[in-house]
Formats: structure tokens, C-alpha cells, sequence
């Protein structure tokens, strides 16, 4: 937040964009991730009865992300294919789940009671490159990975068979943290399996220099996501994102799931020259961000 606020200070004195400061020189824009439908630890009910209480006996799919990720060299195209195809998603889950609300979750995703297979048979009608944040750590625990949408656990070497078959049968384009996070070997298994898809690292690399190296050296990922509020300092992103790009690794610039209106991201992103960035679809918090974007790409 201190680096972020100097460095609009420094850009505003020097008349320049915040992006100039980090790379006067950028040209090529992102592609933008967007989140369509949510499910895992971002979606939660609160039960009238235990308010306090999270999933309280609602069904939803264990992936915590279901991404769109439109192939177009223009942002602005880009932003509004994928607000179009939201909606055409909300039509969908209107006629196929018979629980969904219209509610959001806290990235602004559609909540839906369905699970990850039937999600991502709701996607392909849309026609646009698909992707899913499995967030796997968030429901492995001695050596299972425990789904509840349906009831079942999956061992280790069945996690790698079921993902596979779903990259296979779904065409998925982007998968991420598809293994807890300390299983840098079973990220390379998949990584070899499918290398025309981006093997997405984000629980097991934490933006952390140490743990990106770690991957690189057992050959575990091939996208990096970079989050510069997670490291500590923006020095500790450029170090980040110089050995991804050295190593063709693709950046992933990426917001939280607690955000604000604050736009910076989108200049770090462009600045530092992100191959992608993950920002959600609409709402104000991650429309700031896109919105910004769409500025920088216009001074072109």
C-alpha cells in the first residue's frame, strides 16, 4: 500500500502514468480472466437460522472458480464478450438449476447448486476458452481430496485421473492450483500430460520467489499467479515476474476476493506486462480495475 501510494505520488509530480514508472516502454495488454461462476470457500450461504454459520447444508461445486477467458487482442472487446456471456450464463443456470437465486458471491461470480461437471457443461454453450480455479488445498486433508458435491473422496492418483479426463472432455484451457499446495510433483505430472494448457500455480508458488524457483526446478507450472499485496514489497514482484518471464513462464496478474475500488492493479499489471489478468467480470470493485485497463489500452 506505501509503494502504491508513492508511486501515484511520483507519477502524478512527473505528469506520467503509473505504468510508465515501471516500464515507460510496455506495449502488449493482458488477456483478461474472468471469474463466471463461483463455488468453494468464496461462495457461502448464511443460514436465517445460524447467520454466522457458512454453507450451511447448501449444495455448490467444489472449484472455487469457473473462468472465462475470451481470446481477443482488445481489452474492451474482451470485457464486454465476457459481461455478455454472464448473462447468457445467468439465463442458463435459470432453466438447469432449480435453486439458483441470482445471488452473487464475494467476487461478483453466480452462486449455483450445481457441481463442477454440470458447471462446466454450462460454459462450453458459450463458447469461449474455459477455466477453473480448483483451489484444491481448500479440501484435501490426509492424503484425500474430499468433494461434497456429490459426497465422494478422491485419492491422490484419482485426482489426476479426474482432472485430466475433465481438461480432456471440457477443453479446458486454464487450470489452477489443481493440487494442494506443497504437491509440486503431481502439478508436473499434469503439466506434461497437457502442455497446451496453463498449469496455473497460485496456492503452491504464493508469489514467493523461493517457492517459484522450487516449481521451475521440478518442472510444475507453466503460468505464475501474481498477487503484489501477497509478497510484501513490489521489488519482491519484479524478481517474481523477471524469473517467470526468463523461464517462459505466463504472469497472471490477479486480484483478491477482499477488494476495493482502488485501480493500481491494472497499471502494475500492464507495467510489469502480465500475459493475463484476473479480475473478474463485473462489479464495482473489479470493474474499477477493468475499467482502468480499458484507459491504458485507449492511450494507445
Amino acid at each position: 500500500a506505501l509503494e502504491s501510494a508513492v508511486l501515484k505520488a511520483i507519477a502524478k509530480e512527473q505528469k506520467k502514468e503509473v505504468w510508465q514508472l515501471i516500464n515507460s516502454k510496455a506495449k502488449r495488454l493482458p488477456r483478461l480472466v474472468g471469474n463466471c461462476i463461483g463455488g468453494g470457500k468464496h461462495s457461502f450461504v448464511r443460514s436465517s437460522a445460524y447467520p454466522k454459520l457458512r454453507n450451511a447444508g447448501a449444495k455448490k461445486p467444489d472449484f472455487q472458480e469457473f473462468l472465462l477467458i475470451p481470446n481477443s487482442k482488445s481489452v474492451k472487446e474482451s470485457f464486454e464478450i465476457n459481461k455478455k456471456a454472464k448473462e447468457e450464463v445467468f439465463r442458463t443456470l435459470k432453466d438447469v438449476d432449480g435453486k439458483f437465486s441470482g445471488k452473487k458471491n464475494d467476487e461478483n461470480a453466480w452462486m449455483t447448486s450445481l457441481n463442477e461437471k454440470e458447471v462446466l457443461e454450462v460454459l462450453k454453450k458459450v463458447n469461449i476458452p474455459i477455466g477453473v480455479d480448483v483451489a484444491a488445498s481448500s479440501f484435501y486433508k490426509r492424503r484425500r481430496y474430499h468433494y461434497q458435491n456429490p459426497i465422494l473422496d478422491r485419492e491422490i492418483e484419482e485426482q489426476v485421473l479426474y482432472l485430466a479426463n475433465l481438461i480432456k472432455n471440457f477443453s479446458i484451457f486454464y487450470i489452477e492450483d489443481c493440487f494442494e499446495e506443497e504437491d509440486f510433483e503431481r502439478f508436473a505430472l499434469l503439466l506434461k500430460k497437457f502442455p497446451n494448457s496453463l498449469i496455473v500455480g497460485d496456492d503452491l508458488t504464493a508469489t514467493d520467489h523461493t517457492r517459484l524457483l522450487k516449481a521451475i526446478r521440478m518442472k510444475s507450472i507453466n503460468a505464475i499467479i501474481v498477487k503484489p499485496n501477497q509478497t510484501g514489497s513490489l521489488l519482491n514482484v519484479k524478481q517474481v515476474c523477471e524469473t517467470a518471464r526468463e523461464n517462459n513462464i505466463k504472469i497472471v496478474f490477479s486480484h483478491r476476493s477482499g477488494e476495493t475500488e482502488e485501480n493500481i492493479l491494472a497499471d502494475l499489471a500492464f507495467g510489469f506486462q502480465a500475459d493475463f489478468f484476473k479480475c473478474g467480470i463485473d462489479g464495482k470493485e473489479r470493474e474499477a480495475k477493468l475499467k482502468r485497463l480499458i484507459e491504458i489500452e485507449k492511450s494507445f
